[in-house]
């Protein structure tokens, strides 16, 4: 357990596939550390499966799992989710905002640097997963992109990549990291591993 707990948010869009495999992980491994954590989701995406994940997840954690609406593209309703998210996290006051993906990425910078600025000490973290970082350089699209993502660089405190591809996608296409950057890879629980029994006459 550590001696100086953290209130940790972490924030993604769509909490389907290995990108909420990662957050969970994380997450629950970082309040079974002592850790006050939190999540932050999309309200309108994920099927049943998923959606009883979600649920699984809320009583491990202890600033509670918050769901609004969030679309994929940029849009006018961003402005809106933002300012709700931004309502909902001013009043958990977190030490770290934890954004994966590029709409929660977005997200937890925007609104960290909100915080700041009301002289709130927070810690703004970013981890792609890929997100913006599919695009297309040579297309509007992309170019767009990537653009949001080297203005958002200048709000971000730490990077997070889970592979060394992502890392040399994020610097091919955005540019080298302003904040400091780690690739940290994902893990496995150890519930996930079947032990191996020897036979009596293995031999090497």
């Amino acid at each position: 357990m550590t001696k100086d707990p953290l209130r940790i948010i972490h924030c993604v869009r769509s909490p389907i596939g290995g990108i909420f495999r990662h957050i969970k992980d994380l997450a629950t491994s970082q309040a079974a550390a002592g850790h006050e954590v939190g999540l932050i989701c999309d309200s309108t995406s994920g099927s049943d499966y998923d959606n009883a994940i979600v649920d699984d997840l809320r009583p491990q954690l202890s600033l509670g799992v918050a769901r609004f609406p969030m679309q994929r593209q940029l849009t006018l309703q961003d402005l809106r989710a933002t300012r709700d998210l931004y309502r909902h996290v001013r009043s958990l006051k977190p030490d770290v905002l934890h954004g994966h993906g590029a709409k929660g990425g977005a997200y937890v910078r925007t609104i960290g640097t909100l915080l700041r600025f009301q002289g709130q000490e927070v810690t703004r973290i970013y981890c792609p997963h890929g997100g913006s970082l599919h695009y297309d350089p040579n297309r509007l699209e992309g170019r767009v992109y990537h653009t949001i993502e080297r203005v958002l660089s200048r709000l971000t405190d730490g990077l997070i990549f889970v592979s060394d591809y992502e890392y040399a996608a994020f610097e091919t296409k955005v540019g080298h990291p302003q904040a400091p950057a780690r690739v940290v890879y994902n893990g496995l629980q150890p519930s996930e591993f079947s032990p191996v029994t020897e036979n009596e006459d293995a031999a090497d």
